[in-house]
């Protein structure tokens, strides 16, 4: 169901077939800390089936999926591990220009730990996640290119689901804080469509570090500070920080500022640079009754503005397409402004039941994208119904993409 904007730059004939994946959706099995003396491997397999119903005249479409998602994780030697995370989809139909079968190494990388477990170091492809917000995050710097198959709007599973880029990291880590390196060196020219591929110029198409230090500022107050610096462009500075009020309300916050191209030069190729900001800001409220509620504002001074939007929209599809797929790739924010409201219930009205929804609305234009999700969980197996809407004009973020709403159903099997 997330929005595949390549297929915008395809026909309006072969439109259609395309937007079938948008409708797919991979709950990502989350990354469990395994002891250091403990090896862990787990299965997890899904497939879904759905129908989409779209704009411009496009009939519906139907949509299938099946998945295999695979965790490992062994030590080798007294002080190092290895860790191999992979995903396995198969969609009908194929999107144009990429395989039906779409492989995804999210991680393969070896690390050792010195024996006070204080000092780490790890080398190969790694998820590298940062910063507090829900729905966008600015500090995550290494998020661009890692989405090799989309098949969820959910901001949360998406960061788990997306490849790694191949590094290497170095930590220390001391009560209270900690201390990160990371190099990422140049390993490919360009991107792959081919569904085995590495597709290391996705995530490594340039040479690239960061360095990160985060600290306790006091109980119940934590932070980041880091700098990072791409080839070709300047430092980018970044902060976030998470503060807990009381027993049931977390307050968080995300900054990252520098100059760079913005997000439409980046698009057109025009090679427009400019000194702005990214934030992030919201709350989360955790009820005694397992309901949880995140409001969060978001903002990218990198992305048009509503002037600018309106003088882009005028140029139709031709024009916003490659500015959406870009932001989509980059995972950026296309518009100056939004507003996410993130909503979970566990166990509603019985064990094992859960609803999982989510609005993102764009504050430029008033257009906004819906999802909720109602799924049942027993020890190995999930049944869930999933549907998705996006609402406004043709002009407009979510009103111009060529689907209106979508709904599927899933089934999962864990080992």
């Amino acid at each position: 169901m997330a929005c595949a904007l390549a297929a915008w730059l395809q026909p309006w004939s072969a439109r259609a077939a395309a937007a079938d994946l948008d409708a797919l959706d991979l709950k990502a099995e989350p990354e469990q800390p395994v002891p250091a003396d403990k090896s862990s491997t787990r299965w997890f397999f899904e497939a879904a089936a759905g129908r989409i119903s779209q704009r411009y005249g496009l009939e519906s479409e139907s949509s299938s999926r099946v998945s295999a998602d695979f965790f490992f994780s062994r030590p080798l030697a007294q002080g190092w591990r290895v860790t191999l995370s992979d995903r396995l989809d198969r969609v009908h139909p194929a999107p144009l220009d990429t395989d039906a079968t779409i492989n995804t190494v999210r991680e393969a990388y070896v690390s050792w730990q010195d024996e006070g477990a204080s000092i780490y170091a790890d080398i190969g492809r790694i998820n590298l996640r940062f910063g507090q917000g829900y729905g966008y995050n600015p500090t995550d710097f290494f998020r661009d290119g890692s989405q090799r198959n989309i098949t969820t709007p959910d901001p949360v599973a998406l960061r788990e689901a997306r490849q790694g880029t191949a590094v290497l990291r170095g930590q220390r880590i001391w009560q209270g804080g900690s201390f990160a390196a990371i190099v990422s060196p140049k390993l490919a020219d360009r991107p792959s469509g081919s569904g085995f591929s590495l597709d290391l110029g996705s995530t490594n198409n340039r040479d690239r570090a960061l360095l990160v230090l985060g600290q306790e500022l006091r109980e119940g107050i934590n932070g980041q500070l880091l700098l990072y610096k791409s080839e070709g462009e300047s430092l980018q500075w970044g902060a976030n920080v998470s503060a807990l009020l009381g027993p049931s309300v977390v307050l968080h916050g995300e900054w990252s500022g520098g100059r760079e191209p913005t997000l439409a030069a980046r698009a057109w190729g025009t090679g427009e640079e400019r000194r702005a900001q990214r934030a992030v800001a919201g709350a989360t409220w955790t009820s005694a009754g397992k309901l949880s509620i995140t409001a969060e504002w978001m903002y990218n001074g990198f992305a048009l503005s509503e002037a600018e939007w309106k003088q882009a929209a005028a140029g139709g599809i031709d024009r916003l397409g490659p500015y959406l797929l870009e932001a989509e790739r980059r995972q950026d924010l296309a518009s100056r402004k939004a507003l996410l409201l993130y909503v979970q219930q566990k166990d509603i009205g019985m064990r094992g039941l859960d609803l999982t929804g989510f609005v993102r609305r764009n504050v430029q234009d008033q257009s906004r994208m819906s999802w909720v999700e109602l799924r049942h969980r027993w020890s190995q197996l999930e049944l869930a119904v999933q549907f998705q809407q996006q609402d406004g004009r043709s002009t407009t973020e979510f009103g111009v993409v060529p689907y209106r709403r979508s709904w599927q159903v899933v089934a999962s099997y864990r080992l």
